[in-house]
């Protein structure tokens, strides 16, 4: 808990709106000085929020540990109603079978169990039959509760991994392969709700799953496992990244060669990862990588500076980054990094040099991923080229895949200079 704490603001975060509004009763009677009172009902308010957090594990995150030990104390309860036993059972279940709150908190919560029980029962041998609590144990125990438990969404059990990796199965085929939206439904289901202790444990098992093992379910779901774990290191990298190095033999030997190609996808945009494996584990990557074409057109880091690497590119980089679907995450590292007329310069001539109908067709995606921003001499250099190449101006499907801004573009150049582009109708 940071030294500055509000009361008032706290209570507009908490989690359950049912334990807002039994908040509301602790405050008020905090207020009146009946901190007696306040300890009572912060130990009620306590208990009815961790079963609200059982009901959502139960019934959000089909958690089966939630669900039994809601089917126990149910069943103390019905068993014996007049005894408050099955709370203290609650408490109990909780810290042995579920991962929802912090291992540290349960002597508070234990402290405020105590206090509650003073609070609520006259104790014979005082002179003062009943605890009087006083303002400033009241309020840290107030603050505590809030804090570390009202506050809080339901996080997950220790099954949060089981949990995790089916429903990421399940959902695959809706999500598909789009990153943002992959990004968006873990983290409002799973990440935002996680402790950093939980976090670490799940990301640390799938990387294993993703990169390692070799089933037939994980081959089934290595793509959106990896994307996953790409997600969540994006949202956590700097604390990921501390995890990554304290276990660097770990991560480091749990990585199949089969997988190499997806851990340079991985790298292209966090390739300070690779700087935290072990040492020999970079080297035998870097020399992998050195003699594969595939993960040397990805793994930029490798080279002296950008500018050997977009030298280094080559037509055959090209369409296989293009097939990928990885050109424009290659025109962003560029582009951010100051090497925007490059990088066109490079894919101007990628297209120019297209030797088939086919190839001609597919690089024209990569080029429409800079038309808006080629100058008037670059156009004027395109068109001239592409009005002597056969296989552009003869691949009759080349205009439906420009958009229109690859058209108007130019719309204020004479194209009569183009006979070849006019006679195919690229104008219209």
């Amino acid at each position: 808990m940071s030294n500055y704490f509000s009361i008032e603001e706290a209570i507009t975060k908490i989690y359950n709106h049912k334990t807002k509004s039994y908040f509301n009763e602790v405050y008020e009677t905090f207020v009146n000085e009946n901190y007696r009172s306040s300890i009572v009902m912060l130990y009620s308010v306590l208990i009815c929020d961790l079963i609200f957090k059982l009901r959502d594990l139960r019934d959000i995150y089909r958690d089966d540990r939630a669900k039994k030990i809601l089917e126990d104390v149910e069943k103390l309860q019905i068993n014996n109603p007049t005894s408050p036993d099955w709370e203290s059972k609650l408490i109990d279940f909780i810290f042995k079978n579920l991962d929802i709150l912090e291992k540290s908190d349960e002597e508070t919560i234990r402290y405020l169990q105590k206090q509650r029980h003073l609070s609520a029962h006259p104790v014979l041998t005082q002179v003062d039959m009943l605890y009087a609590p006083d303002k400033y144990t009241t309020l840290h125990l107030i603050k505590t509760m809030l804090d570390r438990v009202f506050t809080q969404p339901p996080y997950f059990s220790n099954k949060i991994f089981e949990t995790f990796i089916t429903d990421l199965a399940e959902v695959k085929d809706i999500l598909g392969n789009d990153s943002n939206q992959i990004s968006s439904y873990i983290n409002s289901k799973y990440i935002s709700k996680m402790k950093e202790e939980s976090l670490a444990k799940l990301f640390r098992t799938l990387w294993k799953i993703t990169f390692m093992v070799d089933d037939d379910l994980s081959n089934e779901n290595r793509k959106i496992n990896f994307l996953a774990l790409k997600a969540i290191f994006s949202f956590k990298s700097t604390f990921l990244m501390l995890q990554i190095e304290n276990e660097k033999k770990y991560y480091s030997n749990n990585i199949n060669k089969s997988n190499y190609f997806l851990l340079a996808t991985l790298l292209f945009k966090h390739h300070n990862i690779f700087y935290k494996l072990d040492s020999t584990f970079q080297d035998l990557y870097k020399t992998y990588v050195d003699n594969s074409e595939k993960e040397k057109s990805i793994c930029w880091f490798f080279y002296p500076s950008l500018a050997d690497y977009i030298n280094a590119l080559n037509n055959k980089d090209l369409d296989f980054l293009l097939r990928k679907n990885a050109l424009l995450s290659i025109k962003s590292l560029f582009y951010d990094n100051g090497f925007k007329n490059e990088f066109m310069l490079k894919i101007i001539s990628y297209f120019l040099s297209s030797n088939t109908y086919d190839r001609a067709i597919m690089r024209s995606i990569a080029l429409n991923s800079i038309i808006t921003d080629i100058n008037e001499e670059q156009c004027h250099d395109l068109l001239q080229s592409s009005n002597e190449n056969n296989q552009i101006y003869g691949a009759y499907r080349l205009p439906d895949i420009f958009d229109n801004k690859f058209i108007s573009k130019f719309r204020g150049i004479d194209i009569n200079n183009y006979p070849n582009l006019v006679k195919e109708d690229w104008f219209l």
